[in-house]
């Protein structure tokens, strides 16, 4: 459940509650948000790092957890519904972008497109290794990662990536065109 509690063309203030889990967020270009980069995944605090020194976009995520829930999937769904209230409160924001990031051996080619009409929420096609299908890349967490995003943003996302041998250098190109993408629309 969203509850939404306060919003203006440069800040959202949310609530996202289930079971077992609650998350109050504060997203927008507000000087006065605290920027928290604390989500209990490494890789997900790097990405909001990332969100705020790239495209300006200052996040403050509190998480309370009370047992078993899927929280990678449950904080990118926040960070989507987070971006999709901005972009809907300034209507002057593109609701199209691409951006491609290469970090090492790896690269990472991200779309978005918004739309008021029913979406095919995401493709993700990985290159550089076999697969029997997206879900078996880095244990389920960068497919879970991308439905929540997609599904927060209801966007159409399509992500490309040629993965590297380093785990690291693969999120960080993930990360970085996916954060040169929201740079795109918001600085529009």
């Amino acid at each position: 459940m969203i509850n939404v509690k306060k919003i203006s063309n440069k800040k959202v203030e949310f609530e996202r509650s289930e079971e077992n889990l609650k998350i109050k967020a504060v997203f927008g270009f507000d000087e006065k948000i605290k920027v928290n980069t604390e989500t209990g995944f490494d890789f997900l605090n790097r990405f909001v790092k990332l969100l705020y020194e790239e495209a300006g976009l200052r996040m403050d995520i509190n998480i309370e957890k009370k047992g078993e829930c899927d929280l990678i999937r449950s904080i990118a769904e926040v960070i989507g519904i987070g971006m999709k209230n901005i972009i809907e409160k300034n209507p002057h924001m593109k609701k199209i972008s691409g951006s491609m990031s290469s970090v090492g051996n790896a690269s990472s080619t991200i779309t978005m497109k918004f739309s008021k009409n029913p979406y095919n929420p995401l493709q993700i096609k990985i290159l550089g290794q076999k697969l029997k299908k997206p879900e078996d890349f880095f244990k389920d967490d960068l497919f879970v990662f991308f439905t929540g995003l997609s599904h927060g943003l209801e966007a159409e996302m399509e992500v490309t990536i040629v993965k590297s041998e380093n785990q690291e250098e693969t999120w960080e190109s993930v990360f970085k065109a996916t954060s040169g993408c929201f740079r795109d629309i918001l600085k529009s």
